[in-house]
């Protein structure tokens, strides 16, 4: 079983994890917000009561992201997200 880590997100996790994002992933948070992942992904980064995480597999690449980010619409309440790579994806299928 391949070996896989998680900890907590780091700014630079932003740019590989945009960079090598599922196309359908892409096309979720351009539908949902109208701005390109990198940039979404900094700006939910950035909230104060955010709680994301990073998925790591060998060599420290960056696989995926999850995380629950706050509810612009009702306080108290948080949104699951998760972002996988496609590599991530077979990796996660072959351990």
């Amino acid at each position: 079983m391949k070996e896989l880590a998680i900890r907590a997100m780091t700014y630079a996790d932003i740019a590989p994890l945009a960079k090598n994002l599922r196309q359908a992933d892409i096309d979720e948070i351009r539908y949902s917000t109208g701005l390109p992942a990198e940039t979404q992904l900094r700006i939910l980064f950035q909230l104060p009561t955010k709680k994301d995480y990073t998925i790591l597999g060998e060599d420290n690449l960056v696989l995926g992201g999850f995380g629950v980010t706050p509810s612009p619409m009702f306080t108290g309440v948080g949104i699951p997200w998760i972002e996988v790579a496609p590599i991530g994806w077979t990796v996660w299928q072959r351990s």
